[in-house]
């Protein structure tokens, strides 16, 4: 782990997003730095998980993720791709959040053609 801004120690996506504001690449900007410790929090919590998995006990509690949002150009793709390059897993796909409302929406479209999708309890 790497110092971030405040002295404190930092994740992966917080360290890389520190060391591109030290080297000039990006100006500090503390909402984006707050995300990033959010991420690293789910990604060591992602980790977690990976290392238990010899452990047959019991299924792990899911991994609650975040919500990024904000104006364009506020660094939330960036942040995305920062924590995709951290997170140490192989089963994992980087979508844009456009092409994953694309494919949301097919996937519904599809469920709501099946007998299950179209009863009036229906929740896709």
């Amino acid at each position: 782990m790497t110092a971030g801004a405040g002295g404190t120690a930092a994740g992966p996506v917080a360290g890389a997003l520190a060391r591109l504001v030290a080297e000039g690449s990006l100006a500090f900007d503390p909402r984006q730095a707050s995300a990033a410790r959010i991420l690293d929090d789910i990604a060591a919590r992602l980790a977690g998980r990976q290392s238990r998995r010899l452990l047959p006990v019991r299924r792990p509690d899911p991994v609650r993720g975040a919500y990024l949002h904000g104006p364009v150009g506020r660094g939330k793709t960036l942040l995305m791709d920062l924590f995709f390059a951290a997170v140490e897993t192989k089963a994992k796909r980087r979508v844009h959040f456009h092409e994953f409302m694309d494919e949301m929406h097919a996937e519904i479209a599809v469920f709501r053609k099946t007998p299950r999708g179209r009863g009036a309890d229906a929740d896709p």
